[in-house]
């Protein structure tokens, strides 16, 4: 257990030093010119100096911070039990459980879209937390409330759905895990079929390719269009 700690942030400390350097080596780049303007004594240049010299500040501020927040976005979606912001006992996570809690608990229209508002805004202000350690929770009681609302639900509440779930779960993962987990046996078996109609019926193989390409794609389509 130990060694597989350590092992974890020495592979976590060489991104660190990768996306230093890398940020640096472009910050040379970029401040080269104006480095050699800092350096000159020619009377005429002082204006120009100046500007550099804040063009560099500016320049080294920026690169600088960048390789800071690539390294904790890359980390928090390597090492999600130990990324920045994901303790269960921190401020953001106790305000997603709170407003997770509370979408799960309400039985009406009314208090299901100021719950979803509610949760939409903590779920912006915490996307990193949200998607590596509560995207799961989020989807499930979203989809919970669809059934469980179905008579009443409405364009305002499709609204709601769609710009939360982009927020939570950009990529729909959750949503079509289910088919993602079938879906290369069907890719097989379809596969297979074209195949076999390449081979002994190729007149209409023009044919087979597009349905069999249409008939694995479209759950996909009807999973983003109906959740």
């Amino acid at each position: 257990m130990f060694l597989a700690v350590i092992m974890r942030l020495t592979l976590a400390a060489v991104m660190l030093l990768a996306i230093i350097s890398a940020s640096l080596a472009f910050t040379w780049q970029q401040c080269k010119g104006n480095c050699a303007l800092l350096m000159s004594s020619r009377p005429e240049a002082k204006v120009e100096k100046v500007i550099g010299r804040r063009r560099v500040e500016e320049t080294l501020k920026r690169q600088v911070g960048m390789p800071i927040a690539a390294f904790l976005s890359a980390a928090a979606l390597v090492f999600p039990d130990i990324a920045v912001g994901a303790s269960p006992v921190g401020s953001g996570a106790a305000a997603l459980e709170q407003a997770i809690t509370r979408l799960e608990q309400v039985d009406n229209r009314g208090d299901t879209v100021q719950a979803m508002a509610d949760l939409y805004e903590v779920v912006q202000a915490k996307p990193l937390l949200t998607r590596t350690k509560y995207k799961y929770r989020v989807i499930n009681a979203i989809n919970d409330k669809h059934r469980q609302l179905n008579n009443e639900w409405d364009q305002a509440l499709s609204y709601e759905v769609s710009e939360l779930k982009r927020a939570a779960d950009p990529f729909r993962t959750v949503d079509l895990k289910p088919y993602l987990q079938v879906a290369p046996y069907i890719g097989g078996g379809l596969y297979l079929i074209t195949l076999f109609i390449q081979r002994s019926i190729p007149e209409i193989f023009n044919f087979a390719y597009p349905i069999s390409v249409f008939v694995l794609v479209s759950p996909v389509l009807f999973i983003l269009l109906t959740t």
